[in-house]
């Protein structure tokens, strides 16, 4: 089970439309007999389409699913709510800093500081000495 369409291709779809809101729906023909859900990439499409559609100024309301019996909106079950605050934790997860960099970032923001003011002790010029290296 895969969604057909890649976020690249909907976000250029809504551009050639100039579309400003849409509601993304798709449907799931053979599953009549079980409870009509959402799957795992159902979900993960729906939170990456939202973050591209956002770049560019597109509102998505929801992302239905349908089939003969009925619908299932993942805006209304809090799918879609979950998957972004889900997305989140794993954005942060991979934009942890290592150690080692922490400390470089610290020791930059302390050369940044001492610069200023070496700078303020000489009025900013830099010609009387005392001045910050380029």
């Amino acid at each position: 089970q895969s969604v057909g369409i890649s976020p690249r291709a909907l976000v250029k779809r809504a551009l050639e439309v100039n579309a400003a809101r849409l509601i993304l729906a798709h449907n799931h023909p053979g599953s009549e007999a079980e409870p009509l859900r959402p799957s795992e990439g159902d979900v993960r499409f729906s939170v990456v389409a939202i973050h591209a559609l956002t770049v560019i100024g597109v509102q998505v309301h929801d992302h239905l699913i349908v089939n003969k019996k009925g619908f299932y909106s993942l805006e209304n079950e809090g799918d879609i709510e979950r998957g972004l605050a889900e997305h989140k934790v794993e954005l942060q997860r991979r934009r942890r800093v290592p150690p080692e960099l922490q400390r470089l970032h610290r020791l930059l923001d302390v050369g940044r500081e001492l610069a200023e003011l070496a700078d303020r002790g000489n009025g900013g010029n830099d010609n009387e000495g005392g001045g910050t290296l380029q």
